[in-house]
């Protein structure tokens, strides 16, 4: 993981927004007072703590560790935040982050429970004839190069990934690619399975290919929502690719006075361990109806992901970034990351 918190600062240092626990509250102090209006250095190490920050808008985006992660990558870890947060939310600014702060909760801890970076070693989720291995000139290992590897997976059977190389060292480095016949790659094209990079601070090199044959999603998840004066109901639509069980998993706003499945064989997964999750177990067509308290007005935005988890009898593809869609769109993408049994992906409802 690059980072795991964040706060967000307006240039009064209100906190906007704070992901931290306890341990970093006086670090949020020391930063209002002492580093709210320096513009410069992006990071600061001070006591044993590292402060990564970026300002957009007006808007300081600041992460706290303890542990010296490599920068680049961090940051760019905050900026996939920020677009996530422009993206869902229609825009970038103190008012919008206060009005909408709820989503934007919901939005940070997705992409800090999702978003990870992993070094050395990556297999591809679509063959394991196909893997990256980092080889480096000096028998030194470091943590200061990472390989993001990411596919996406169109309805009509396409497979096109990206693999970008960051580093926050200047490096020599050689990567060895092993990769199936079928693959066929865009720009930098491996010689003999090679490719040499000459890495410097904080840059990213990108590799894309496309897969030719033809790979389909496990499940096909379509779903329409419907908003009444009193509820908020999910028709859906899971037809099974493989054998396995699928589920829809909902946040349960606290002002809803009832859940209940209207049509269709689904079962509802609603445990006292997880008050705040419904998890409705489905295949092929059924309806899901979400009852609100007396005087509370239904909104479209009380849930603004449906989760799609899965399990399967064989090894197949998970998903697990968010999925920009609209829910009556047909083709539906899925970005994937690793290979498993088990896995899961989300849908942004628009």
């Amino acid at each position: 993981m690059a980072i795991d918190n964040i706060t967000i600062f307006n240039l009064s240092g209100d906190v906007l927004y704070c992901g931290n626990d306890r341990k970093y509250f006086r670090s949020i102090d020391f930063y209002i007072k002492h580093l709210l209006t320096q513009y410069s250095p992006t990071v600061f190490v001070i006591d044993s703590i590292q402060y990564i920050r970026v300002i957009r808008n007006n808007l300081h985006f600041v992460s706290f560790d303890l542990i010296n992660q490599p920068p680049s990558i961090c940051i760019s870890h905050i900026f996939s935040i920020i677009t996530a947060i422009t993206d869902f939310c229609n825009g970038l600014s103190e008012t919008i982050i206060r009005n909408n702060l709820i989503r934007v909760s919901e939005v940070i801890e997705e992409m800090l429970d999702k978003t990870s970076i992993k070094s050395y070693q990556i297999v591809s989720p679509m063959s394991t004839d196909f893997s990256i291995t980092q080889i480096f000139k000096t028998n030194t290992e470091t943590r200061g190069v990472y390989v993001e590897h990411i596919e996406t997976l169109d309805s009509n059977g396409t497979i096109k990934g990206i693999i970008n190389v960051k580093s926050s060292e200047c490096l020599p480095l050689t990567i060895y690619l092993k990769y199936p016949d079928d693959v066929e790659f865009k720009g930098n094209n491996p010689m003999n399975g090679l490719l040499n990079i000459p890495l410097t601070f904080g840059s990213v090199r990108v590799l894309t290919y496309k897969l030719k044959r033809d790979i389909v999603a496990p499940f096909d998840v379509k779903i329409k929502i419907e908003k009444g004066d009193t509820y908020i109901k999910f028709n859906s639509t899971i037809k099974q690719r493989v054998i396995g069980k699928c589920w829809l998993v909902f946040n349960k706003p606290k002002y809803i006075e009832s859940v209940r499945v209207i049509d269709g064989e689904g079962q509802i997964e609603d445990n006292n361990q997880n008050k705040q999750k419904i998890k409705w177990n489905i295949i092929g067509n059924g309806t899901i109806k979400f009852n609100y308290k007396e005087g509370i007005q239904p909104l479209t935005s009380d849930f603004p992901f449906v989760c799609v988890e899965f399990e399967a009898e064989k090894t197949i593809v998970s998903g697990i970034s968010i999925i920009k869609m609209k829910l009556e769109r047909n083709d539906i993408p899925i970005y994937l990351k690793q290979a498993t049994k088990q896995g899961s992906w989300t849908i942004k409802i628009l």
